[in-house]
């Protein structure tokens, strides 16, 4: 029971992080387009120069967002992998399982 609430809670968040960095895209091409918007205003007198120079931080600091937000979701699936015994070895000097060796998987076709 307590492995099933685990891996519940790992889909969820793993299904949260994926509507993310879609959300997070949109919101960088915004800024994107903002930066051009600044750009133009400025040349034709029509916005200030700190406009032009906030543009180019904030689309920095979305496309930092974008990354973690992609960060995050590949976190989670390798974390949901985990719960749900995906076959992880800690570097602790484990050895694979019989079943995930050549020589056994030689053996078993062989058969």
């Amino acid at each position: 029971m307590r492995i099933t609430k685990r891996c519940r809670g790992r889909a969820s968040s793993t299904a949260t992080a994926f509507r993310i960095p879609g959300i997070v895209e949109r919101y960088t091409t915004a800024e994107h387009r903002r930066l051009e918007l600044a750009q133009l205003l400025y040349k034709n007198g029509e916005a200030a120069y700190l406009d032009v120079l906030t543009a180019p931080t904030d689309l920095y600091n979305s496309q930092l967002v974008l990354v973690s937000a992609r960060l995050q979701r590949l976190t989670n699936l390798v974390d949901l992998y985990r719960a749900l015994g995906g076959g992880w070895l800690e570097h602790s000097g484990d050895e694979p399982r019989p079943g995930d060796t050549r020589a056994s998987r030689e053996a078993t076709a062989a058969k």
